[in-house]
């Protein structure tokens, strides 16, 4: 087992708190780092690949604003703008005015965008089901539960 000591977390001190984020973030680091050099390949990032999952199966045809997107990711809404600008560069998405609201544009991901995200998904599935392979089926239950439980009631706090 690593010693995370090398990180500076020093779990005698008794702040499990700051192990618990530590760690989840040093974890965090290596499955996105794996996750980059995998979808550098489909000329993707981490952020826009996760855009285009969001576009493609919570926009399905109607698409999404980008506030709907924003809300779904954790990218500011500045880091948004430029992220749909490169991937409409690259022809994974469309912008069109609301119709229902003057300010948004209604986000929509291109036939070439679906068929990338289509093509990138057996080997990003892959890293992320190797990143948990090291905890059993219940291990993963009962952890998927406590982050779930953490996130929805920061969600609730903020």
């Amino acid at each position: 087992m690593a010693d995370f000591r090398d990180y500076g977390i020093l779990p005698e001190k008794g702040r499990q708190y700051e192990e618990v984020i530590y760690v989840m973030a040093l974890i965090y680091n290596i499955i996105n780092n794996e996750a980059s050099n995998y979808l550098a390949r489909f000329d993707l990032t981490p952020a826009k690949f996760n855009i285009l999952m969001v576009i493609k199966y919570s926009g399905k045809n109607d698409g999404l604003t980008q506030v709907e997107i924003g809300k779904r990711l954790i990218v500011s809404a500045g880091n948004i703008t430029k992220i749909l600008d490169r991937l409409s560069a690259q022809g994974f998405i469309t912008r069109a005015p609301s119709k229902t609201d003057r300010r948004a544009n209604v986000i929509k991901i291109t036939k070439i965008g679906s068929d990338t995200v289509e093509e990138a998904w057996g080997g990003y599935d892959a890293i992320l089901k190797k990143a948990s392979s090291f905890l059993t089926a219940s291990e993963q239950k009962n952890t998927a539960f406590v982050l779930k439980k953490w996130f929805n009631s920061l969600i609730k706090g903020a």
